[in-house]
């Protein structure tokens, strides 16, 4: 797991109707498995999200002639752990 902030004022696509926070630090799975190789003779390992965490934000949201302001938590936006995949199934 290594370090992976995201800008929120930075993408032209969010900086409009997210309020708050400005960026997180997401972090992101980086490099290969350092697990032996099984000869299962098929199938792709690679390291990838095995646990993550939600993000509470708050945004704007229009709603007819006028906007809100909403809070809520977004599902599977901070990388807590990597760990070793074979074909989308953890063998850590």
């Amino acid at each position: 797991r290594e370090k992976y902030f995201i800008d929120f004022r930075a993408l032209t696509w969010t900086q409009y109707w997210i309020i708050e926070p400005a960026g997180y630090e997401a972090f992101r799975c980086t490099g290969g498995c350092k697990q032996p190789k099984r000869n299962y003779g098929y199938g792709e390992r690679k390291c990838t999200v095995v646990e993550s965490a939600p993000l509470p934000m708050m945004y704007l949201v229009k709603k007819g002639d006028y906007t809100e302001i909403e809070v809520a938590e977004f599902p599977n936006m901070i990388v807590e752990k990597c760990g070793c995949t074979m074909d989308n199934i953890s063998v850590v």
